[in-house]
């Protein structure tokens, strides 16, 4: 297949084209810098703004749209209007240039699980409630947005996702720094539950939903086994040896980092039921393990 990413040169975008170059798919790689990945076709751009990459949009099978400033920075009226437009106004121009005649056209539209807003105790499937603070909002619209592809012919996929876990970045490689080089956070309970996913998993899924017209809708993509906050800092900290500490975070800092801080503190105990109802094998199940393989 002729296929889209947008975000190609991120964190799930590289890899991800690297993985679809490999099962023999044609792929433009867009990206803001314009980052080149052997085999894929380069396209310097902004995906939320029109350009002559909407042409070649025209000629593809499917678009993965994967542009999306980073959550991580701090949070200002600034940064999350950012947040939000990146995501949301780059599945609009996607959405409204879906091409003519390429049926079904896939598209592959990321969210969170932090669509569900703090879950508490409650087993989040994807029919789960929706909302709360401005993540879930985010999502919520994000979703939006991509839902209308499937009236202009286009088969939909949203992948919810968790925490995504590999050594070459994300929140992982953040909590490893953490671990080696610790600050004066204030230690919390870590009662909040985590859904994780590795990285190698999400591919799986994501070419699953590429290349199987079976698959349509909203998924959870996450671990079928969510593990506690404590479990996962714990786990990360026993993986690097000894000498290596880190705490969850307690609701102090609230006082530092603001509304920012429902990264944090706001936890969902999702599980991917449609993945599984597919018949979809995760690899990775069990934390600790999991953690093991990827930091030894």
């Amino acid at each position: 297949m002729k296929l889209l990413i947008t975000g190609a040169g991120g964190f799930i975008g590289k890899p991800l084209t690297e993985h679809l170059l490999l099962r023999g798919h044609e792929i433009y790689a867009l990206s803001r810098s314009g980052v080149e990945i052997g085999g894929a076709l380069t396209i310097k751009a902004d995906a939320t703004r029109p350009g002559e990459w909407i042409e070649i949009l025209g000629e593809c099978d499917g678009a993965v749209n994967l542009a999306g400033t980073p959550v991580g920075v701090k949070w200002s009226t600034r940064t999350k209007r950012e947040i939000s437009d990146s995501r949301i106004l780059s599945t609009r121009l996607i959405v409204e240039n879906i091409p003519k005649g390429k049926k079904p056209f896939i598209l592959i539209s990321p969210s969170a699980v932090g669509i569900y807003g703090d879950g508490g105790e409650k087993i989040l499937t994807e029919d789960a409630p929706i909302g709360g603070p401005f993540l879930a909002n985010l999502a919520k619209s994000w979703e939006a947005e991509a839902s209308k592809g499937a009236d202009k012919g286009a088969r939909v996929v949203v992948a919810r996702l968790g925490v995504v876990i590999s050594k070459s970045g994300g929140a992982l490689a953040e909590l490893v720094r953490e671990a080696k080089t610790p600050r004066n956070i204030p230690r919390g309970r870590g009662d909040i539950w985590v859904s994780w996913i590795t990285l190698d998993d999400l591919l799986r899924a994501f070419t699953a939903f590429i290349e199987s017209e079976s698959y349509t809708g909203v998924y959870n993509v996450t671990s079928p086994n969510p593990v506690r906050q404590r479990e996962l800092v714990n786990a990360i900290a026993a993986s690097l040896g000894p000498g290596h500490t880190l705490n969850p975070p307690s609701p102090a800092i609230r006082l530092i980092l603001g509304e920012m801080a429902d990264l944090a503190l706001l936890g969902q105990r999702a599980v991917p039921q449609r993945l599984l109802s597919a018949g979809f094998k995760f690899t990775g199940i069990e934390l600790a393990e999991t953690l093991g393989n990827i930091l030894s």
